[in-house]
């Protein structure tokens, strides 16, 4: 692959590029059947990305990048000169489940959530929503990223489950080295899409802010109230870094893709 065909680059002079689909929600769900591996960045993300090498690698794989940040989205003028619009992981989902429910070739296998009841009623709610659109789930147990035998285990699942999509929610920067490291191993998926906390609010188990707080951007707030310990690093520590290298150091560029 070569470098201009890379979301994320890093120059010669160390500045990490995120590239960036500068697309409307309906025109992500169309493409959405033509990208392989899709990932929807935040601030954390971006932070990572230039602190994190083997994530930088893994985001080099993916060839559709959404915007999950309303935060970004705003800066993006300042930024880039364009205004990239949030596409929100947690909305875009759900939203291609509905988009797709009526195409037989369009079956989901969930891998992730916190626990296997999560992601069991997870299932249980979109196929009730979206006809019988999930056609295997699994929640892996915790450190399995480490054990050949789970990883073979949970490729033979989603190989023998016919699935077209695979959505791994494992929490970043988890989900995207899974992703990374194995998408060549499933025969059946043609896309694999990084879905964070989605399998948990669907199940109910984690509440998504309410819409009017999401509106004005401040679901990431609501989210670090409920988890402030978690939480408090990535957006008041990371958070100013990842701004301060944006606007000041200009180690982190954003950039639309061309």
């Amino acid at each position: 692959m070569h470098a201009e065909e890379f979301n994320v680059e890093r120059t010669k002079d160390n500045v990490v590029n995120v590239y960036f689909d500068n697309l409307s929600f309906n025109e992500a769900l169309l493409k959405f059947r033509s990208s392989r591996f899709i990932v929807t960045p935040n601030i954390d993300h971006l932070y990572n990305l230039y602190h994190n090498e083997a994530f930088f690698t893994a985001y080099n794989k993916a060839d559709l990048v959404l915007c999950d940040s309303k935060i970004l989205s705003l800066l993006s003028p300042l930024v880039c000169g364009q205004k990239i619009p949030q596409i929100a992981g947690s909305d875009f989902f759900p939203a291609l489940c509905n988009h797709y429910q009526n195409d037989s070739s369009f079956k989901i296998f969930l891998l992730g959530g916190t626990t296997d009841e999560s992601v069991d009623l997870a299932t249980k709610n979109l196929n009730n929503k979206y006809n019988n659109i999930v056609g295997g789930y699994f929640s892996p147990p915790f450190g399995f990223e480490k054990d050949p035998k789970m990883i073979k285990k949970i490729v033979d699942m989603v190989n023998a489950s016919g699935c077209s999509v695979l959505a791994v929610g494992l929490g970043s920067p988890k989900q995207e080295l899974f992703i990374a490291n194995n998408m060549g191993k499933f025969h059946s998926v043609k896309q694999i899409v990084a879905i964070g906390a989605t399998i948990d609010f669907q199940s109910g188990y984690v509440q998504r802010a309410p819409k009017w707080i999401s509106k004005i951007g401040l679901e990431w707030f609501y989210r670090f109230i409920n988890e402030p310990k978690r939480l408090f690093k990535r957006y008041f520590v990371n958070g100013l870094s990842l701004v301060a290298n944006l606007f000041f150091l200009k180690r982190i560029s954003i950039k639309i893709k061309p």
